[in-house]
């Protein structure tokens, strides 16, 4: 079995995650206002962080990101004004707020989740209350999320299925429903679980002198990039950690 990930923090918009090998981490929000060399400081500082334009192509990938947090900080102003207009000075653009319910419901399927909060909001403003019943609608959702929350930590139970991808040569992986050959994982292979209940994947990264790992969160589209022969960021980012 992996360690659990350690405690780590999202903040929004978009995500950004850290987590250090410390009991807590910090975070940033990551803005296409950003400069090149801002965004290539936290990459070196091994934050993972996903844009706007990347939730806007699927923002399923920002769920794992959501999976590993204890403490989430949603600012208002990560919300395009249009369709959120309690802030100055006006951006357009953002997220939408369709997309910003989205994310507090993945925020509330978080079980290990201990801090939810919503900022930045100026009621002076939103005169006619329209930001105000974005972030309601927010809060709806994220509660509506604690209600689907479901602990899944025990790996090798039969509620998961077990994958297998080969980091060498030609794509090579496996499925497995037990743990028959969990003697022969190591760093020269990505072992992934899914659940049978949600479909939420995880990774479980091996350090190269292999006497490290952990299962971090990760998503389909992880799995599909290891099963074609690429290694996924996510893994990469999650060596770094380990050292």
């Amino acid at each position: 079995m992996g360690v659990p990930p350690p405690k780590t923090r999202t903040c929004a918009g978009c995500c950004c995650t850290h987590p250090a090998s410390c009991s807590t981490s910090r975070s940033w929000p990551t803005s296409s206002t950003w400069s090149p060399d801002v965004l290539a400081a936290l990459e070196k500082l091994h934050f993972e962080t996903l844009r706007v334009g990347q939730i806007r192509d699927d923002i399923r990938q920002a769920e794992p990101l959501l999976r590993q947090t204890d403490f989430v900080s949603f600012d208002v102003t990560a919300i395009r004004w249009q369709d959120a207009p309690g802030y100055q000075p006006a951006n357009p653009f953002g997220l939408t707020n369709e997309e910003a319910a989205k994310l507090a419901w993945y925020a509330g399927c978080n079980d290990q989740l201990t801090s939810f909060g919503l900022y930045g909001y100026r009621p002076d403003h939103d005169p006619h209350g329209l930001a105000a019943m974005v972030q309601a609608t927010m809060l709806w959702y994220f509660v509506e999320g604690y209600y689907y929350r479901r602990r899944e930590t025990d790996f090798r139970g039969p509620t998961f299925v077990r994958y297998a991808a080969g980091l060498h040569g030609p794509a090579r992986y496996t499925h497995h429903n037990d743990s028959a050959d969990e003697d022969g994982d190591g760093p020269d292979r990505i072992v992934f679980y899914k659940s049978r209940q949600t479909d939420r994947w995880w990774m479980e990264v091996v350090n190269l002198t292999g006497n490290a790992r952990r299962i971090v969160p990760c998503s389909y589209q992880d799995y599909l990039r290891a099963a074609q022969g690429d290694v996924p960021h996510r893994w990469i980012i999650t060596q770094a950690l380990l050292g």
